[in-house]
């Protein structure tokens, strides 16, 4: 196996980690870490699929694939963003003081 190919699929676990950690509602320096390998992912496939013009079906797959995740991680970035915004007592007791304002505004909630 290749370091590409060995990178690939260790990005693509970290993925699919940050979506787990995501849907069990955890939140730490680690969803940040993981969200920026998904962009790296989607960076990576991106130049694969112009870098090898030849091999373009598997890159395509590769590609697409990417995409898929990116658009998965984005969701879940954004259903997870609204939800701090939208009840402070639930960010506030769930994900602690992520924003001073918020944490306020939980404490007081609560």
């Amino acid at each position: 196996m290749s370091a590409r190919m060995g990178l690939a699929r260790v990005l693509t676990l970290a993925l699919l980690a940050y979506l787990l950690l995501l849907c069990l509602n955890c939140s730490d320096l680690l969803l940040y870490v993981l969200s920026f390998f998904s962009v790296y992912y989607f960076l990576y496939w991106l130049k694969r699929c112009f870098s090898y013009f030849f091999s373009f079906w598997l890159n395509c797959v590769g590609f697409f694939s990417s995409v898929v995740f990116c658009l998965v991680f984005s969701w879940c970035t954004v259903i997870f963003i609204l939800l701090l915004v939208s009840d402070p007592a639930y960010s506030y007791k769930h994900h602690g003081s992520l924003w001073p304002a918020l944490s306020e505004k939980g404490q007081q909630a609560l």
